[in-house]
């Protein structure tokens, strides 16, 4: 399959769990971003790490684990976040080590 055709899907994909998502939850996630992105110690982070300190506070996580992805493109297009051009292993279990990028505030 031809990147680009991939990268529309994605897109699609992306844009139907967040119709899916509470417009409530999608506001609170990037507000709770953008503090997130300006704590000292996280200059670099990944939406992992991000999504352990939003549901470590107690805040509502969203009605599929696939919205954190969607969130981190919604975030990266409004500008309050942007890749650092690096990537590194992430840690959660369920992710099997795979390759995550690095984020910084914009």
């Amino acid at each position: 399959m031809p990147l680009t055709v991939a990268r529309t899907l994605a897109e699609q994909g992306m844009a139907r769990t967040l119709e899916a998502e509470s417009d409530a939850w999608l506001e609170r996630a990037l507000s709770a971003l953008q503090e997130f992105s300006g704590l000292a110690g996280w200059q670099e982070f990944t939406i992992e790490a991000f999504r352990a300190w939003y549901l470590g506070r107690g805040l509502p996580g969203p009605h599929s684990h696939k919205c954190w992805g969607a969130l981190t493109g919604v975030a990266s297009r409004k500008g309050l976040i942007r890749h650092t051009g690096k990537f590194v292993r992430a840690v959660s279990p369920k992710t099997h080590a795979h390759w995550v990028p690095l984020w910084t505030a914009a």
